[in-house]
Order: structure tokens, then C-alpha cells, then sequence
């Protein structure tokens, strides 16, 4: 990535550490000739120098500015630092005596106070707000590069940038989550963080259609190549919403900012019949900024599961086996469209729409057999499934920002919509009509599902001085989630030759769902700070109307509620770059559509799947304490977090011991506790690369009582992931990830330990303009996942269940990528607008 200097918002990663370099070496040479005056400057006591450098333009903090403390008397470097992102800087432990300070900068002009003491009287020296003027010989053409951090470490929010990501190279979101700390996707898609899938994810800050329904099908159908970055939002303050009782994911799509015309395009091939290709597009100029991309992407993927169930019924016990082998195929396009306009110097438009399409073809073949407890056969049959998935997503979005002149005030305004329509035909054909269960020789089920989300919202800055602000905003979210399914069965008794027309449609399982939501919130929140010390405070309060409707069975059930959500934060600076932080929010968890849909799934005739729409919204607090260290080599994380739940949404299996049929579905159990601790730590290896290891440990108590008297559990969980990023040549770099996830338990169930290893290598050329990749997943085929369930009633067991479900995970792709453009970014002499772009590629819109 290129950095430009032109203001102080430009400011390359490495510069940071060439000044800590410089500032240690003077430090250094110069310790030996203050030592041995030490006694002459009042040796026998210490205290600290603290302050705040600013522009004397615009009074704005100026970041990674050098300081430079001097005895006063022959001007030797004492001790220095750098200041931190609000400009602030702090020395400690300074002898007593009298000192000057030199502040200084690229692009400014070096500036020293007037001589003070640190004495016995004076130990703490406030320096307050130091100015420092711009040079007005600017460096035009004065350019430094530098990689962009992999991971970027707040105490509230963590910034992982995927856009480099050697080992999913040509992969998708799901494959780009996995290697996430604390994040992990399960073979169905499931998202979880922390060990709780009870997670909001966004797209670009907001929610999208594809959320309303399958959220495998959100993580498949968006590839990695249009990804930038992923934000994992862990306790979100009042101005977020409230839904998420694990936090916020949030995935931050590509937008080209480059001056001038530029582009890129990537085509990718691999093992399975997988390929894809994208191209990007914008031209920016100081009026406008226009871009686009579209991305292709086509993959097969083989689904295999087997699994045994034992059943010990009132009148008999036996064995049942079920095997299930599925090629799954599908093809995915995708295509934005948006335009930024600076319409002044402090208002900018911004208007993008994306399309995106999914055809997804699944053929099944699932076996089912029934023996005795002994193995002596009852009973079996096949199943062939034929599954035919078509998505495709519209989604539109306007922002609007406004900075205030002479000040710091901002209003923002955006609205978005989206709409997925979903069509989805499923053919049943079983071997034969079998007596033991019930069941036919040919369904056939046509599902039609309409997903609809807008939001519009108004959010307001008002600073009182360089420490303190107040936040407010309005919002307003809508969801409609609109699902027909019709169920027609063939009865080969009645009818033994077969005809297309003696389908006759099932009214006990045919059914139409509609679910309304509408949310409107408002929240209010201080930020101050003093000293080392910065805080917040907030409030939110959500208003929820629900309602679930089953037309067929003309079945209306309505829950309006209105929730208080408290947030704060306090954070204190040990250091230059070292910080506590302790925080609190109340949040909450709506069931999803999954969850509550009443359709019933008989794949299986044995474990019938159900959603339950009369569950109510799950309520969490939380409480995080967190640490942030970071040197030139080191950078440390550690959380220590807390987190109780009242109703919790979970997975439930009634199981009827008079014929050994199963009802998975979902209940609100009584309460649940987590608690844990999670930690990262990245270092440096210069210019050879670096490593980054994380781990989460906790323990996850579930208490169901409400539900069972004794379905309880209690039970300690862990995973850890290690990344080498290893530079082999100037354009070379190879990257390897190791991932484990030890046994997780809850009431009823319990997924076994599962591991998974990711490599890849890449290969730039054209002076950087082009680059090869060569990647694999899951290089040793070990991912897959267990699991043991079963059902004790009255203190006997009833229900035991083994079972192993297997994703294809182990994928080779090469893939080629070409940049080009005119990369026009070169300073300009004009001063840019508040608003305007950064060179540093941040978003103007705030997304």
C-alpha cells in the first residue's frame, strides 16, 4: 500500500518506527553523559512531563510527532516519546531538575519550549496544548510505502485486514472467517465468536437481505477477492445496535480510491471444477470518485455424513444408521455499482447498489437402515434428493455526510434497502413404501421465500473541546421475511403406474410463514476524557414490533417490547501505546428466521427438523476487561470477559420413546453464564515477516432446568490459531495457518475437537503490479466434525447418537492478479476539505 505525504493524515506505518529507532539510539548515546550529571540536576526524586501537540492551523492532534526531552543546561537528550493518536504524549519517571522540550515532525517546523522544572513541588508537569506551525516548504512528491497492518488492536474493536491474505487467496467470506481469532464457521455455516453463534454480521456496517435468511448462503456468496477488511466488534457501546449477544462482524467490501483511472482484475482456478474471476474499476477525480466491480465464482463441494442412532423405545430398542453423499454445485455473480460526490468542502453524497445471483444445485443420496440392538436387519430404504437453490439479492444505499464549518460538528444520514428473493425445489424419491414408517415414495416441496430489510438513520456529533463529546441518533429498521412452501406427496399404493398429475399437496405440512419487524431506536452517548484518562457513557433504547403469522393455519402471534441499553467504558493510558480498558453493555439476541420458521424438514423421518415461533428474545450483559500493549516488535492483547444470559435461544430435541422419533427444534432455556479469557500476540520478525498466535479459553454454564430439571452443563472450552507470514524474497511470501478447537459441550450434545492446517505462497512481479498465488485449505483433509448426542428421561437413557458430518475442504487454487492505472495520488497544493478522501485510504463515508 502507498502512503502520500501531504498533512499529517498520511502517515506511514513505518515512519513510526524509524522515529522510535532514532529517538532509542539518542537516548542511548546520550544516558552515559546525563548519568554523571544526574546529582546536578536535583537527583532524588522522579516525576513525569505530559501534554498535547496540535496543529496551530486547526487545532487538530497531530499523531507520531517526536519528543525529545533536553537538560536545559547543555541541551542532552534525557528522554523522549512519541504522541499517540489524539496527539497526546507522556514522559515518566524524569529526574528532578530543569528541562526543555523539542517537539518535531515531517512538514513542520521544529519547535522548543521555554525551560521548566520537575521538582519535588512541581513533580507533574501539565505542558497542555503545544502548537506547532506547517513548513511552507512542502514535500511535494515526498512518498514512503508500507505494507498495512494484518491486524489492527483497539480495546473495543479489532480491524483484521484480509485484503492480503495469502492462504484463502480465491476463497469466499466462510473461508476468510475461519481464520479469524475466536471466530469459527461450522459445516452448516454457523458463525460463532467466543463459542457463541449468537452474532450480528454486517456488510459494510449494515445489515444486508442475505442476512434475513441462510447464513451460509451470505458467507458463499460473497467471494474473498471483493473483501478489505473484517472488524470483529466484541462489546459494542450504545451507538450500535443492540442485537448480538456475541457482538459484531463486520465485513468491509473493496472500494478503489486511487486517483485517476485504475483497476484490477483476478482470475483464479482450482481442484473440484472451482474457478473465479473478478475486475475492479474507478476513476477519482476532486469532484467525484465513481467505482465498480463484478466477480464470478463457480465450485463443486462434496458433502459426505454417516451416523448411528440407538434408541431403547417402551416396547423395543434398535439400531439406525443413516449414510449421506451430496455433490453440491453452484454459481455465484456478483456487481457493484456506487459514486461518491464531493459536493463542497464539507458535504459529501455517496449512492451505491450491488446485485448479486446464486444458483445452487444439490443432488443427495442418503441410506437409512434399521437393525436390532444385535445388528440383525428390521428394515431399510434410499432416499434420492434433488435440491435446486436460486438466490438473487438487490441492495441500494445512500449516505449523506456534513462536517460544519469552524468546527468539529458532523451530521450523517443513509438509508438502505434490500430485497433477496428466494425459489427453492426439492424432489423426494424414496425405494419403497415402508410400513415401519410411514412414509411415501415421491414428495416433492417448493419453497418461495422473499427477504426484505431497509434501514434509514441519522447519527450527530457535537464536540464540546478537544476531550469531551456528545453523540446522538436516530434509527429505524424494517424486516420482512415471507416464506410459502407447498408440500405435494405421490402415493404409489393408490396410484402404482406412475403420472406427474396424481401429486396431491399435503395440508398438514404446506404452509405460509410471514414475520414483520420493525425496530426504531435512539441512543445518546458522552465521550470525555482527562488526562490519561478517556470514558464513555450511553444509553439506547430500542422499541420492537414483531409479529409471526402462519396464513395456513391462520395463526397470528405478536410481541412488542421496549428495551433500555446501558454501555460504558473507561480506558486509561499506562504508556505510549499501552492501554486498560474496562467496559459494559447490555444487549440483546432476537431469534432469527431459521429459528422461528414452523416449516417442518423430513430429510430425515427419524429427526425432523422444526422452528419455533413463540421464542422470545434473548437478554445479555457483559463485561470486558482488556489490555493493548504494542512495541517496534511486540504487540499484545488480552481480554478477560464476562457474560450472563437470560432466555437463552438454543437447539432442543424432544425424543418420543414410543416410536423413536426425534423433534429438533428450538426452546429458551432458563439462563446461561460465559466467561473466559482471550489473548493475542503478534511479533515482528522484521523484514523477514511475523507471527500471530491467539487462543480463546472459557467456560460456558447452560442451565435448562425450565425446560428438564436436570438438563444442565457445565463444561471448559479452548482454541487457538497460529499464523507465520514469512517474507522469502523482496516479491516473495509464504504464509501457513494452524487452527485447533478442543471439545465443545452443552446440555444435550457435545462436538468433538476438530483441527485444520492452511498454506500458501505468492509471487510478485511487474514491480509489484502483478502478482501469482498458490494455496491450499485444510492441506491434511482432517477438518470435519463430530458430534454425540443423547436423551436421559427419568433417569434412563432413551437416546444415543454418533455421528460425522465432512465439508470438502481440501482445496488447491492458483490464482493470477494484474493491477494497472494511473495511481495519480500525488500531493496537491491545495489544502483538502475535511471531508475529502485521505490518502491513506480511508473511507469518507464512515462506513
Amino acid at each position: 500500500m502507498t502512503f502520500t505525504y501531504k498533512t499529517r493524515k498520511s502517515i506511514p506505518v513505518c515512519f513510526h518506527s524509524i522515529s522510535l529507532f532514532l529517538l532509542a539510539c539518542m537516548v542511548f548515546f546520550h544516558s552515559i553523559t546525563y548519568s554523571q550529571n544526574y546529582n546536578k540536576m536535583g537527583g532524588g526524586g522522579t516525576g513525569k512531563v505530559y501534554g498535547i501537540v496540535i496543529d496551530s492551523a486547526d487545532n487538530k492532534s497531530i499523531e507520531y510527532a517526536t519528543i525529545t526531552l533536553l537538560r536545559a543546561s547543555d541541551s542532552s537528550v534525557v528522554s523522549g516519546a512519541i504522541t499517540d493518536g489524539k496527539g497526546q504524549f507522556k514522559i515518566e519517571d524524569v529526574p528532578f531538575g530543569q528541562y526543555r522540550i523539542n517537539i518535531s515532525f515531517i512538514g513542520y517546523k521544529a519547535m522548543m519550549t521555554s525551560p521548566f522544572y520537575v521538582s519535588n513541588q512541581n513533580s507533574e508537569v501539565d505542558k497542555g496544548k503545544i502548537k506547532i506551525s506547517s513548513n511552507t516548504k512542502k514535500l511535494d512528491e515526498f512518498v514512503l510505502t508500507a505494507d498495512k497492518s494484518d491486524v489492527q488492536n483497539t480495546l473495543d474493536k479489532r480491524v483484521y485486514n484480509v485484503s492480503k491474505n495469502i492462504v484463502n487467496t480465491g476463497g469466499t467470506a466462510t473461508d476468510l472467517l475461519q481464520n479469524i481469532p475466536s471466530v469459527t464457521v461450522d459445516i452448516n455455516g454457523t458463525v460463532s465468536f467466543r463459542g457463541n453463534a449468537n452474532v450480528t454480521v454486517l456488510i459494510d456496517g449494515k445489515p444486508s437481505g442475505l442476512t434475513g435468511g441462510d447464513r451460509q448462503a451470505l458467507l458463499d456468496q460473497l467471494p474473498g477477492s471483493s473483501i478489505e477488511s473484517i472488524e470483529v466488534i466484541t462489546n459494542p457501546s450504545a451507538k450500535y445496535d443492540a442485537e448480538g449477544m456475541a457482538g459484531i462482524i463486520n465485513i468491509i467490501t473493496k472500494k478503489d480510491k486511487l486517483k485517476g483511472i485504475n483497476g484490477n482484475v483476478a482470475i483464479s482456478g482450482g481442484t473440484h471444477d472451482s474457478y473465479n474471476g473478478s475486475i475492479g474499476l474507478n476513476n477519482r477525480t476532486s469532484s467525484y470518485n465513481i467505482y465498480a466491480n463484478y466477480s464470478y465464482r463457480h465450485e463443486e463441494r462434496l458433502f459426505t455424513a454417516h451416523g448411528l442412532q440407538n434408541s431403547y423405545l417402551t416396547d423395543t430398542s434398535y439400531n439406525y444408521a443413516t449414510t449421506s453423499y451430496s455433490n453440491h454445485t453452484s454459481e455465484v455473480h456478483n456487481g457493484k455499482l456506487g459514486v461518491d460526490f464531493y459536493l463542497s468542502n464539507y458535504s459529501t453524497l455517496g449512492i451505491y447498489g450491488t446485485i448479486n445471483t446464486r444458483n445452487q444445485f444439490e443432488p443427495n443420496i442418503n441410506t437409512f437402515a434399521y437393525t436390532t440392538l444385535e445388528g440383525a436387519p428390521i428394515s431399510s430404504y434410499w432416499q434420492n434428493l434433488y435440491n435446486v437453490d436460486k438466490n438473487t439479492t438487490w441492495q441500494g444505499n445512500i449516505d449523506y455526510k456534513h462536517t460544519f464549518p469552524n468546527s468539529k460538528r458532523e451530521l450523517d444520514a443513509s438509508g438502505n434497502i434490500s430485497t433477496n428473493l428466494r425459489n427453492e425445489n426439492t424432489d423426494y424419491q424414496d425405494s419403497f413404501y415402508d410400513y415401519f414408517l410411514g412414509n411415501n415414495n415421491y414428495e416433492y416441496n417448493y419453497t418461495t421465500a422473499k427477504y426484505v430489510t431497509s434501514v434509514a438513520q441519522v447519527d450527530y456529533i457535537h464536540p464540546f473541546d478537544n476531550k469531551s463529546k456528545l453523540e446522538a441518533g436516530l434509527k429505524a429498521n424494517y424486516r420482512l421475511n415471507d416464506n410459502n412452501q407447498v408440500v405435494k406427496n405421490y402415493d404409489s399404493l393408490q396410484n402404482p403406474i406412475y403420472n406427474p398429475l396424481d401429486y396431491a399437496t399435503d395440508d398438514t405440512l404446506t404452509n405460509h410463514y410471514l414475520y414483520n419487524e420493525q425496530i426504531y431506536a435512539a441512543y445518546l452517548m458522552y465521550t470525555g476524557s482527562f488526562k490519561f484518562l478517556d470514558y464513555h457513557v450511553g444509553l439506547r433504547a430500542e422499541q420492537t414490533i414483531t409479529s409471526v403469522q402462519q396464513e395456513t393455519i391462520d395463526s397470528v402471534y405478536r410481541n412488542n417490547y421496549l428495551q433500555l441499553f446501558p454501555s460504558a467504558s473507561i480506558k486509561y493510558s499506562l504508556g505510549f501505546q499501552e492501554d486498560i480498558q474496562l467496559s459494559y453493555s447490555r444487549r440483546i439476541n432476537r431469534p432469527n428466521v431459521y429459528a422461528l420458521n414452523p416449516f417442518k424438514d423430513f430429510t430425515d423421518t427419524m429427526n425432523v427438523r422444526q422452528g419455533n415461533p413463540y421464542l422470545k428474545p434473548e437478554l445479555i450483559n457483559s463485561l470486558e476487561l482488556g489490555y493493548t500493549k504494542t512495541t517496534n516488535k511486540v504487540s499484545i492483547s488480552a481480554t478477560i470477559y464476562y457474560k450472563h444470559s437470560d432466555d437463552l435461544i438454543s437447539y432442543y430435541r424432544i425424543f418420543n420413546p414410543d416410536n423413536g422419533k426425534s423433534l429438533l427444534t428450538f426452546e429458551n432455556y432458563s439462563s446461561s453464564e460465559n466467561y473466559g479469557v482471550e489473548g493475542s500476540f503478534r511479533y515482528d520478525l522484521g523484514k523477514v515477516g511475523n507471527l500471530l498466535w491467539s487462543f480463546n479459553a472459557y467456560n460456558n454454564k447452560i442451565n435448562a432446568s425450565n425446560l428438564q430439571t436436570d438438563l444442565q452443563s457445565s463444561a471448559v472450552n479452548w482454541n487457538s490459531r497460529l499464523t507465520a507470514n514469512i517474507r522469502l524474497s523482496r516479491y516473495t511470501a509464504f504464509q501457513m495457518t494452524g487452527y485447533y478447537s478442543a471439545p465443545n459441550t452443552s446440555p444435550q450434545s457435545t462436538v468433538k475437537g476438530f483441527s485444520s492446517v492452511d498454506g500458501g505462497i505468492k509471487q510478485d512481479f511487474m514491480k509489484g503490479k502483478a502478482s501469482l498465488a498458490f494455496n491450499c485449505g485444510d492441506i491434511f483433509n482432517i477438518r470435519e466434525f463430530d458430534i454425540v448426542s443423547q436423551d436421559i428421561v427419568n433417569n434412563k437413557l432413551v437416546y444415543y447418537y454418533t455421528g460425522v458430518r465432512k465439508r470438502e475442504s481440501r482445496i488447491w487454487m492458483v490464482t493470477l492478479s494484474y493491477r494497472f492505472g494511473t495511481n495519480n495520488d500525488k500531493a496537491s497544493k491545495k489544502k483538502k476539505p475535511d471531508n475529502m478522501p485521505s490518502d491513506n485510504g480511508e473511507e469518507p463515508m464512515g462506513y
